[in-house]
Parts: structure tokens; C-alpha cells; sequence
């Protein structure tokens, strides 16, 4: 019974210690998006200048890789906007905190209006994580689908 008692006053302390600790400030939140640059040379620049104000592990900073570094340039598509239609993934095997992992990502044949892309997750060569996506392409000012040629990916490779 009188371990009880100091058990509880203990915990009366606890939880009185607890509520009188110190407060988090009150997070102030900005609704204003950033300004990013719409030509790929100075998209570069600004995430470069971005990155490096802060202090990242290497090669855990944020770049583009082009496919064709050459042909920096906005295609007939870039005001047009994409929508997932439909995801699936199946995960493989468990990854653990330290492992490397490598993102393979590949479009597939259009399906009419419809383009596939395979997405893989790797871990020292081991795949881990299938998934398949379905996309659509949409004029967003007419909010119509566009429908690609089947020829439509040759163009960028």
C-alpha cells in the first residue's frame, strides 16, 4: 500500500513536470509558392544554390538527370499537364535505414490516350519494389485528354 502512495505522487510529479515544461513556438506558415525558373539552365542553377545552403549527405541532394543532357529544351508538351490514372505496386522485400537503393524508371508503349511507365526500386541489384503507373495527358486551359502518337517517345530519344 505504501508503494502505491509514492508511486502515485511519483507520477503526480511526472505528469504536473510535463505540463509545466517548455512550449513550441507557434509555427508560422507561408501560403506564397516559390518562384522557380522555367528554363532548364537556371532551374539547375536555382536548385544547386538551394541544395547547398544546406548540409546534405553526399549524393542526397536534390538534380536533374537528363536523358539527353544535350537537348535542354521545352518540348511541345511542356504546357500540358499530367494525371495519374491508375498505380499499383507490389513490394518484394524489406530495405533497411543505410541501404542503397536505385530508382529505375521507364515509360512503356502508349495505350491510346494511356501511357504506362514501369517504376523499379532496386537494392544491390535485387529488386524490391515493382509498380506500374497509368498516365493521361491533358491540355489544362481546354481540360480535354490528349491522345499520343505511338511515335510520341521517339522524339526525345
Amino acid at each position: 500500500m505504501r508503494f502505491l502512495k509514492w508511486f502515485g505522487i511519483f507520477l503526480l510529479v511526472l505528469i504536473i513536470i510535463y505540463f509545466l515544461g517548455p512550449q513550441p513556438a507557434t509555427p508560422k506558415y507561408n501560403n506564397e509558392l516559390p518562384n522557380i525558373p522555367s528554363d532548364a539552365i537556371k532551374l539547375e542553377k536555382y536548385i544547386a544554390n538551394n541544395e547547398s545552403k544546406h548540409q546534405l549527405k553526399p549524393d542526397n541532394e536534390a538534380r536533374i538527370l537528363w536523358y539527353n543532357d544535350s537537348v535542354k529544351q521545352k518540348t511541345e508538351y511542356a504546357n500540358d499537364a499530367w494525371m495519374l490514372l491508375d498505380h499499383h505496386i507490389r513490394y518484394k522485400k524489406q530495405v533497411y535505414l543505410n541501404d542503397t537503393i536505385t530508382v529505375r524508371t521507364y515509360p512503356m508503349s502508349p495505350e491510346g490516350a494511356k501511357q504506362p511507365r514501369k517504376v523499379e526500386f532496386y537494392c544491390n541489384d535485387e529488386l524490391v519494389v515493382d509498380s506500374s503507373t497509368l498516365w493521361i495527358l491533358f491540355d489544362p486551359e481546354t481540360k480535354k485528354i490528349k491522345r499520343l502518337g505511338s511515335d510520341w517517345l521517339e522524339k526525345f530519344f
